[in-house]
């Protein structure tokens, strides 16, 4: 009895040792690991990965608009809401982030190729007389933050989708040291 009762607790503790959060969360759906993006975020503000999926739980790192994270799969917090679970390889860090703020490459029908960043485009197709508004969020309604002209170079950093679902960039103008977000529509990447 005494050996069974052992064998039992040795198992226990090899299976609490073991337990990867990434692989229970994996698998809670098949189509994990993928690329994802972040998106959405305020001007000045981060993402922030946390240890458990809700907003109170620590902080591990934060993360910046564009940047590209693996999600390797799922959680819901004890509130209903959807969150991923990432790992950034540039800082090592894996842990959960409100899926509101990532965008899962390749889950769209006109999900083009993913794109490097950061890459240089040139602002184009500016009616005369008119100028690019570099806005704080990926919607027209945001504040506008500068205003570019035909022509002007740009830094790509990434990319975002609006609420009605068009693509903006995320740039970074030197000229006026400005980031912010543009429609995609006028910027050729290079």
């Amino acid at each position: 009895m005494r050996k069974v009762l052992c064998v039992a607790i040795l198992f226990c503790a090899l299976m609490f040792l073991t337990f990867d959060p990434a692989t229970a969360a994996r698998s809670k759906r098949a189509n994990y690991p993928a690329e994802g993006v972040v998106i959405n975020i305020a001007e000045n503000d981060r993402l922030n990965i946390r240890e458990k999926p809700n907003a109170k739980s620590r902080i591990l790192d934060a993360l910046d608009n564009g940047t590209y994270v693996v999600v390797n799969g799922e959680a819901d917090s004890p509130n209903g809401s959807k969150w991923y679970y990432i790992y950034h390889e540039e800082s090592g860090v894996s842990g959960y982030v409100s899926a509101k703020y990532i965008e899962i490459e390749g889950r769209t029908q006109s999900k083009p190729k993913r794109t490097e960043y950061p890459v240089e485009g040139v602002v184009i197709n500016i009616p005369a007389n008119d100028r690019l508004n570099i806005r704080s969020a990926p919607n027209i309604k945001s504040r506008i933050l500068d205003a570019l002209d035909n022509g002007a170079h740009v830094t790509v950093n990434g990319e975002a989708k609006s609420a009605g679902g068009s693509k903006w960039y995320y740039i970074y103008y030197e000229e006026s040291d400005v980031s912010g977000y543009v429609a995609s529509k006028y910027i050729e990447l290079q």
